[in-house]
């Protein structure tokens, strides 16, 4: 070990100072590595840095929206952030948030995320740095009536190890401007309530170790849920009212009653090393997880989350696509450049199509399986019929994920758009840009909404199924991953 000296020249540390002198520098270099550990586990957290609830930590977020969307242009900077828990004060964030009323109008801002201590917290108080409003062409400065709004909660927040919920503040911009060239904020603040029983989207964002929840009809994040060992895929069971959550880190299924938003199982998954997807069937069946490291595919029976079959593939398995249709569990490995038939009860390969480089995503649809060949730019279409390859065709760079929804089939590429198909038609008919590179896609049918999983920044690109055309963004602050609804 050596620093530099003058000229360039390695000056060796063991000819510079006694050993028992570096000894204490390491001891007091440790301590003070402690020091700013535990500072830095208390001081407000930038949006989009991922925080995990670690040890016996929980993990708060906060969204603000609008009161009317189409109220006045205020412009608002929010320089802080703290929660009240028998009269001690936590920061959140010291990371300034600005808010724009014309730009945010009905959608929603993450204000900010956190881990925090279990307890019960009782209000938020917010610091305001600035403020303006957008009048006749300009931006016109405000006054402050306080600098401090602090915001009781009506329900205490309840927070418990590893939990991860989520307040929303309300801003009534037309109440707060009231006196003139004065601000008065007018603000509210509330703990996350149960979820609808319908229209919702649940989002796994694993660095965080979190689920969203988002409200289809308003598309807004309405809670969160803390889910251990990292989720990544989820299934959903309309019937049963059930979300099944992947957290590949313990290898086990977690059974979420959608109701309460409460843990009531957990299936460990046996078989597997590193489990890293999953696929339900779409009526609430058995499960499917891939296990790349090792090979295997496992078939677990839901709810009970009993082994019915295993197999080993090998060649690393990452993504499959169950086919109604056929029923077929479709299984793709870009490490082989394969695409294995599976028989759904017993998991015997019925037949392996032999794909172009890196095969991915697939969905299947009037007969034909559509598969994403990522690195020859390519999406393949295979007659199951006829078990011939109907088709190549060029959907943007580097495709990995295909979509089926309402007559059409949407192409998630390593580029930040999404090309579009019409089923029984070989020609992309629009490509929509998203915020950031999408990978993970659902669909809300009956909303008709596209939801697209974005990495940076990190939330979800909202399109308009009927006029394919970008609708909004969810701002979640972690990379999304799997996503499944319940309608």
């Amino acid at each position: 070990m050596g620093i530099r000296g003058v000229g360039g020249q390695s000056i060796a540390l063991r000819h510079c100072f006694p050993a028992y002198f570096l000894g204490a520098v390491v001891i007091i270099l440790v301590l003070l590595s402690g020091c700013l550990a535990e500072d830095g586990s208390r001081g407000g957290a930038a949006v989009g840095k991922a925080q995990q609830p670690v040890g016996n930590a929980a993990q708060v977020s906060a969204f603000l929206q609008l009161k009317e969307p189409a109220g006045p242009s205020l412009q608002l900077s929010i320089s802080r952030v703290e929660i009240l828990a028998n009269g001690i004060w936590t920061e959140l964030s010291v990371e300034p948030r600005r808010v724009d009323a014309a730009k945010l109008a009905a959608g929603q801002l993450l204000l900010c995320r956190n881990v925090v201590e279990p307890g019960r917290y009782q209000a938020l108080r917010l610091t305001l740095a600035e403020a303006g409003v957008f009048r006749v062409g300009r931006s016109i400065p405000l006054t402050l009536a306080s600098t401090q709004v602090e915001l009781p909660l009506a329900v205490d927040l309840d927070l418990a190890k590893g939990d991860s919920k989520s307040l929303f503040i309300t801003l009534d911009t037309v109440a707060s401007l009231l006196g003139g060239d004065t601000l008065t904020p007018v603000l509210s603040a509330v703990v996350q309530t149960p979820p609808l029983v319908a229209d919702l989207l649940y989002v796994a964002c694993p660095s965080i170790n979190t689920v969203y929840l988002v409200r289809c009809d308003k598309n807004w994040v309405s809670g969160s849920i803390g889910i251990s060992g990292r989720p990544t895929y989820l299934g959903a069971d309309a019937v049963g009212k059930r979300l099944y959550v992947l957290a590949s880190g313990e290898a086990v299924i977690n059974v979420i009653e959608s109701a309460t938003n409460r843990i009531v199982d957990k299936l460990r998954i046996p078989m597997v090393m590193e489990p890293g997807f999953m696929t339900v069937s779409p009526d609430g069946g058995p499960a499917y997880i891939l296990d790349s490291r090792s090979g295997n595919v496992v078939r677990l029976e839901l709810p009970s989350g009993r082994l019915a079959a295993q197999v080993r593939l090998g060649e690393r398995p990452e993504y499959a696509a169950f086919l109604a249709e056929q029923g077929l569990l479709a299984v793709s490995s870009a490490m082989a450049s394969t695409v294995s038939l599976l028989n759904t009860t017993n998991l015997a390969t019925v037949q392996t199509i032999t794909a172009g480089n890196s095969p991915e995503g697939m969905a299947g649809v009037n007969g034909i399986l559509y598969i994403a060949e990522r690195a020859a730019n390519t999406v393949m279409l295979y007659d199951l019929k006829t078990g011939r390859i109907r088709d190549r065709l060029h959907v943007g760079f580097g495709p990995r994920r295909i979509l089926v929804s309402n007559n059409q089939i949407y192409v998630a590429s390593s580029n930040p758009a999404i090309g579009v198909l019409l089923v029984g038609q070989l020609s992309t008919t629009a490509e929509i840009a998203t915020t950031g590179k999408p990978l993970e896609m659902a669909a809300a049918d009956r909303r008709r909404w596209i939801y697209a999983a974005g990495d940076n920044p990190a939330g979800l690109t909202v399109i308009d199924n009927t006029t394919n055309r970008p609708a909004g963004f969810i701002e979640l602050g972690a990379p999304p991953l799997g996503m499944a609804v319940l309608q």
